[in-house]
């Protein structure tokens, strides 16, 4: 896509920029590789543990966080929920500045999508989050809503 600020093209080819962004798609790409590594992707051995648990239990995964077996390809032996939350997980513990959830719940069961998105909702101060759903229910938890049809924003809502 483009990224225009005040009307005008902006190119950030730089990767600062692309590290302050952290998109979570409907379907996400994982290694076979246990959930930890998923999560961390192979960096170095100085991880914050505690920090690195707690974001499996925001992504409500703890019991994933032990598991040293691989996942399989593209996650092959956990169910989509589980991979979801593995890359919530993921999300959470790269600290992005700007998150943007497409449709980021939507292998989760009702309660777990809730109690994901009010730990993120619990952060939205100190971050930019983009929610992109069709849920009518999880919008309400956001400050703004805008709807778009054919590229173009149709509706704002201020909440």
């Amino acid at each position: 896509g483009e990224i225009k600020i005040n009307n005008k093209y902006k190119t950030y080819n730089n990767r600062n920029w692309w590290n302050k962004i952290c998109y979570i798609p409907q379907s996400n790409f994982l290694i076979n590789k246990s959930p930890r590594e998923n999560v961390i992707l192979d960096l170095d051995s100085n991880i914050d543990e505690k920090y690195l648990e707690d974001c499996f239990k925001k992504a409500r995964i703890h019991d994933l966080y032990d598991v040293r077996s691989p996942v399989g390809d593209n996650g092959i032996n956990l169910s989509g929920g589980q991979q979801q939350r593995i890359a919530i997980a993921r999300a959470l513990f790269f600290k992005r500045e700007i998150l943007i959830l497409d449709e980021f719940t939507s292998s989760l069961d009702s309660l777990n999508e809730n109690e994901i998105l009010d730990e993120i909702i619990n952060f939205k101060e100190l971050k930019t989050v983009f929610l992109i759903s069709h849920k009518k229910e999880l919008l309400f938890k956001c400050d703004k809503i805008l709807v778009f049809e054919n590229n173009k924003i149709t509706e704002k809502f201020q909440i």
